[in-house]
């Protein structure tokens, strides 16, 4: 003999009617980068990620040309950053990223002499190994406040590369550009960079027949270009050292730079004696 079913209560009624109260997955979770040369410590910040945010997007590099590669191609939120790795240090990961696709940065390092200046240029935190598990949780919570709440970056760009800079002895230039076009994305290597001339509140790059426009200043492509490199030949022009064939003077009042690919560039005269001295 059957039992007869119980009748559905009002709430049962209810939680029928709403379907599965599971909560439902982030469809933008936020994407995470964990760079360090040691796997124990990778690990153990993924193991941690995994227990408090376990709908986040975890991926791991070993060394610096991986972590370069996953983040053109992750583009993470966040980056737990070692400093110290063999074949590029994270303040050199870093100077390779283009500043205005920067992510939230965690310094991860064994070494108590960087901390200090990370926290005079506003780094979001700085984990110093080892740490506890409440020390990780103070951090992550620290940047995920600041990835949801993007009025007010962690750190301003330049103000990371000047720490790169600063905490690496030696100032950090730009080697490569990036440049958006349609839906593509151009890197361009400084090195193999022709000319740059000023279009307005823009900047076309000239590299061999073809030539990139960004929405930029010249001046401010100067002060992260290396001046060892580049050199400027008039106010709205800035020429690679490199590529320079001649130097004609036409007359008195005329002097212009013949490119290796033939393009001839006028010097104005308040950058003549400058450019006589390279």
């Amino acid at each position: 003999m059957t039992r007869p079913k119980p009748p559905i209560t009002h709430r049962a009624k209810e939680v029928s009617q709403a379907g599965d109260r599971r909560p439902r997955r982030d469809p933008n979770p936020i994407r995470v980068l964990i760079v360090d040369d040691e796997p124990m410590a990778r690990g153990h910040i993924q193991t941690l990620l995994q227990r408090e945010r376990p709908d986040w997007i975890v991926e791991q590099s070993g060394n610096g040309g991986e972590a370069l590669r996953k983040v053109n191609r992750l583009r993470p939120d966040l980056i737990f950053l070692d400093i110290q790795m063999p074949d590029m240090d994270g303040f050199e990961v870093l100077s390779e990223i283009d500043p205005n696709d920067l992510p939230q940065v965690v310094f991860v390092t064994a070494f108590e002499q960087y901390a200090i200046r990370a926290f005079e240029a506003h780094a979001l935190d700085y984990l110093l190994k080892p740490y506890d598990d409440d020390r990780f949780l103070d951090a992550l919570t620290r940047a995920e406040s600041q990835i949801l709440n993007r009025r007010k970056p962690a750190m301003d760009a330049q103000a990371l590369l000047d720490l790169v800079a600063d905490l690496s002895g030696k100032p950090t230039y730009l080697r490569r550009l990036t440049v958006r076009i349609s839906n593509r994305t151009v890197f361009i290597q400084v090195h193999e960079i022709d000319h740059l001339k000023a279009e307005g509140c823009y900047v076309r790059i000239h590299v061999g027949d073809a030539s990139y426009l960004i929405r930029d200043s010249l001046g401010r492509l100067e002060s992260r270009l290396d001046p060892g490199s580049f050199t400027r030949i008039h106010r709205s022009s800035l020429v690679r050292i490199d590529a320079i064939q001649a130097v004609l003077h036409k007359s008195r009042n005329e002097t212009v730079v013949v490119l290796k690919n033939g393009r001839k560039l006028p010097v104005s005269r308040s950058y003549r004696q400058h450019l006589k001295s390279l």
